[in-house]
């Protein structure tokens, strides 16, 4: 049995007792005797002195009495047993903090014009254990909230209080083969600025990282030719791998189109030649021309003549009008098989506009073979201009004057 159901049950004996001392009529024994004190000690029988006859009797205990002093002694004993089952609470010893025993409950018949002075209030996540004086200068370590495990060890205990750092924070990741690599790249340009190939590995290491290429500023140190040329190849992969992945199921002329692209581009960055150069009697288009063969001449007349001169590796620019433009010159000039200039052609400027960009072209020139060249060898020299691309192409044939 608890100590709440031995309350009630003590109650309910005394409401009953009380009940029957307020139903007698006489009172030969005092209802006084059925209570005792806290303690247990049974009071003193008492026999009110017979009054006189002419004095009238005292009145007996009412019930309304029984039942106050019933009252008073279940409170006394709820006190008691409370004070019994509250455990005594212990303060951390400091020279701050003194210890200091737990005041005895006090009754609640205390009356309402007496001051108690309020105890301090204890913060609710001090522990237990009293803390060492030896700590009182310590600085303050913030509470941990209830749900996270409190820090163990006696080495923790004066430290502050830390936000704990992850792994990822800490410790920097592994290094991969590729970032090994790129670094052995990097410092391999570091070391020798002006190397071709290693500017193409470290920029095609980036490529395959699907990085953006060409990196400009990586390629600074490089000649503005090779630079370009770099730079040329990987805008060709960069365009050819993103045509691949836009449609993997488009036709092969549409596939290789970014690496066409990227061979016309290249072409302009080589030297400008002269692939094929005839006089001719007739030019209907490129490659297709009636060559005089042998070149050989009459002395004394003159003989009018076509010059056809393949070109490769020209500069076209995409101009204003939406049209690629090609601008070159050509001069035509007669020597002596010792050299001596005897007849030139002017410099004429030659300007090419077209929708579509050439891949095969072609200059022809019309000239006069003077009258006035006497029998011997000769040499016709053709030299023509790139204007865009500043590059100049020679070429000669040889030329034979015969009696007639």
């Amino acid at each position: 049995m608890n100590a709440h159901q031995f309350l009630s049950v003590g109650v309910a004996a005394m409401m009953i007792v009380a009940g029957c001392g307020s139903s007698e009529k006489t009172h030969d024994q005092p209802s006084t005797a059925l209570l005792s004190s806290p303690s247990q000690t049974p009071l003193p029988q008492r026999h009110p002195p017979q009054a006189p006859e002419d004095v009238p009797p005292e009145e007996p205990h009412s019930a309304e009495l029984l039942k106050r002093r019933t009252e008073k002694y279940a409170q006394e004993m709820r006190q008691q047993m409370e004070q019994h089952a509250a455990p005594p609470r212990q303060q951390p010893e400091s020279p701050a903090n003194p210890p200091a025993t737990a005041p005895a409950p006090q009754p609640r018949q205390t009356p309402p014009t007496a001051q108690v002075p309020p105890a301090p209030p204890a913060p609710p996540a001090l522990p237990a254990s009293p803390v060492p004086s030896a700590e009182a200068n310590q600085p303050a370590v913030t509470p941990q909230p209830p749900s996270s495990p409190a820090p163990t060890g006696s080495a923790d205990a004066n430290s502050p209080a830390a936000v704990p750092q992850t792994r990822e924070l800490t410790t920097p990741p592994p290094a991969t083969p590729a970032d090994a690599l790129m670094a052995k790249l990097a410092q391999r340009i570091r070391d020798n600025p002006r190397d071709v190939a290693s500017h193409l590995d470290y920029q095609l290491l980036r490529f395959v990282q699907n990085e953006s290429v060409p990196d400009l500023s990586a390629l600074a140190s490089l000649p503005a030719e090779d630079r370009e040329l770099v730079s040329a190849v990987m805008d060709g992969l960069s365009n050819f791998r993103s045509t691949l992945r836009s449609d993997n199921n488009m036709l092969l002329s549409r596939k290789v189109k970014p690496l066409l692209d990227l061979s016309d581009r290249l072409r302009t960055q080589t030297d400008l030649t002269i692939g094929a150069i005839a006089l001719c009697t007739k030019v209907e288009g490129f490659g297709i021309y009636d060559a005089i063969e042998p070149a050989r001449f009459a002395a004394g007349r003159e003989h009018p003549a076509i010059i056809y001169c393949q070109i490769e590796n020209f500069a076209s620019q995409f101009n204003e009008q939406k049209q690629w433009e090609t601008r070159l010159t050509m001069e035509s000039v007669l020597y002596t098989e010792s050299g001596l200039n005897v007849w030139s052609d002017k410099t004429t400027p030659i300007v090419d506009r077209s929708r579509q960009r050439r891949h095969d072209f072609f200059v022809v020139r019309m000239v006069r073979i003077p009258a006035n060249l006497t029998i011997g060898r000769y040499l016709l020299k053709v030299t023509l201009v790139d204007q865009q691309a500043s590059r100049v192409a020679e070429a000669t044939l040889p030329i034979q004057v015969v009696a007639q």
